[in-house]
């Protein structure tokens, strides 16, 4: 059975002593965007009573279509809303635009209930199912409850 020299051990000890270093030097730069990430989202609802959270890919030429939702409007007793699209920007405008006329609603959005919007179109509420809840984690983290309702444009 073939031994390891004693310089062999000692160069792979001090080559995984570098790899934790920068396994441990990324987890903290993970952490510190994180916190710049809720910051800026509390910093909006502040401002304008909810923000919207896109869920990218890590690859900047990728076209989507991109997931994207809203975080705040549970603390008003409204439901979070949810939609997916092509842009990113499209879909972060919509969801404001949304919000903002679901704002103005007598009674919070339901499933099966139809938004008109001059100019951009009609949506409408739907269920969202178990799996897309899970993907909430800024507006669960932040609330013990939330409901969310799927916006999907049909007209």
């Amino acid at each position: 059975m073939a031994t390891i020299s004693k310089k062999v051990q000692q160069r792979l000890q001090a080559e995984a002593s570098r790899a934790r270093a920068r396994e441990e030097k990324a987890r903290k730069a993970e952490a510190a965007l994180e916190v710049q990430r809720e910051a800026e989202i509390t910093r909006l609802i502040a401002e304008t009573g909810w923000a919207v959270c896109v869920a990218d890919s890590d690859d900047p030429r990728d076209p989507g279509p991109h997931f994207g939702y809203t975080i705040g409007r549970s603390a008003k007793g409204h439901p979070e809303l949810c939609a997916w699209g092509h842009d990113r920007l499209d879909l972060q405008d919509t969801l404001n635009v949304l919000g903002a006329v679901a704002e103005k609603q007598a009674a919070p959005i339901t499933a099966g209930d139809l938004i008109t919007i001059p100019m951009v179109g009609v949506w409408q509420a739907l269920v969202v199912p178990d799996l897309v809840m899970g993907h909430l984690a800024y507006a669960r983290r932040r609330y013990t409850f939330i409901r969310a309702v799927r916006m999907r444009r049909v007209g």
